[in-house]
């Protein structure tokens, strides 16, 4: 049976966003993804310009694909790994050849390592041959959150990445909606982060809300429907989504709460959308109201070389301390495990 997304496909537009071509015009987006870069201003740092730069590109390639679903070739959706009900797609390739292409261009930051939410292990970025345990720039992305979500029509993806030293101190991290176009950087400069987003103005409501609107994944929700969050009708399902375009919905007031209480994210993802939300300012902690160091989450990524899947972060994310200690109250319960 032919699913309704692929009878809407339009076969005219399939040869070139195949995955092949895509990856041909990687270098020409990264080069008028330097030129905007440079132009904004926005970046102070090589960590930071490295980052933004990889969000500008991926935006050039990726975006036009989700502002229409339709227009994705359908071999950019074959899985090449991963678990039954997350698999790795081929479309995900592209974000990662933009962060590889582009870290072999980038002279300025030396004995530079990446891992993407695919990979098994640190690769080098930088031309020099020193060792990772000599190294202290490790770089973590994911090409393209919510990839799952695109054969449902779930218009939630995002893309991200941030920058670590070897202490697990955060020094860039950017976020890059590739539905509404929404992006956000924070850089440390002078020993404190500093914030760029390209909504600096949006509306954020004040209070608790009647009703908390929740972003979690589709999958999780099969164990989460019977905790008190949602038997007692306090709270809405609202967001397909845990990653970054939940952090930016929260940003633009949209959301209240992020949540995966039960299984957790990887910690490569985690690491990603976790410290945005804390540098936005919103409350991080674990299912039970506990702090995350996430510092030693990194630490051990980088000594232990983990894979991405072996070690999961179970959090709750809230807009305000308010509306994070009704939800960790809502949620006290022993629910079946999530998948």
């Amino acid at each position: 049976m032919v699913s309704p997304f692929e009878q809407n496909r339009q076969p005219h537009i399939r040869k070139e966003n195949s995955l092949e071509a895509l990856l041909t015009r990687v270098p020409e987006a990264i080069s008028f993804a330097k030129i905007e870069m440079e132009a904004a201003k926005e970046a102070q740092t090589p960590e930071g310009k490295y980052a933004l730069t990889y969000l500008l590109a991926t935006r050039k390639l990726l975006r036009p694909l989700m502002t229409d679903l339709h227009a994705i070739h359908p071999d950019l959706l074959r899985p090449t790994g991963g678990s039954e009900y997350n698999p790795e797609r081929k479309i995900d390739e592209i974000g990662t050849a933009v962060a590889f292409i582009l870290g072999r261009q980038t002279a300025d930051i030396p004995n530079f390592f990446l891992r993407t939410e695919e990979s098994p292990r640190w690769e080098r970025l930088s031309n020099d041959s020193a060792p990772i345990e000599d190294s202290d720039r490790f770089a973590i992305i994911d090409p393209l959150d919510e990839s799952s979500g695109i054969p449902l029509g779930n218009r939630v993806q995002s893309t991200g990445v941030a920058i670590y030293n070897k202490r697990g101190e955060l020094l860039t991290i950017g976020i890059m909606s590739l539905v509404d176009d929404d992006m956000m950087l924070v850089e440390r400069t002078d020993d404190r982060l500093r914030i760029v987003s390209s909504k600096p103005d949006a509306p954020k409501p004040d209070g608790e809300p009647t009703s908390i609107r929740v972003a979690t994944l589709t999958r999780r929700m099969h164990a989460l429907k019977h905790l008190p969050l949602f038997t007692t009708n306090q709270a809405t399902w609202t967001l397909p989504s845990i990653g970054g375009y939940a952090v930016m919905a929260m940003a633009n007031g949209d959301i209240d709460t992020i949540i995966d209480p039960v299984k957790g994210n990887p910690w490569i993802e985690y690491c990603l959308w976790g410290p945005a939300a804390e540098s936005l300012g919103f409350v991080v902690t674990d299912p039970e109201g506990r702090p995350i160091d996430r510092a030693a989450i990194m630490r051990k990524a980088i000594e232990k070389n983990l894979s991405n899947a072996s070690s999961r972060v179970r959090f709750v994310i809230s807009r305000t301390p308010e509306i994070h200690k009704r939800v960790l109250e809502l949620l006290k319960s022993s629910g079946p495990q999530a998948k």
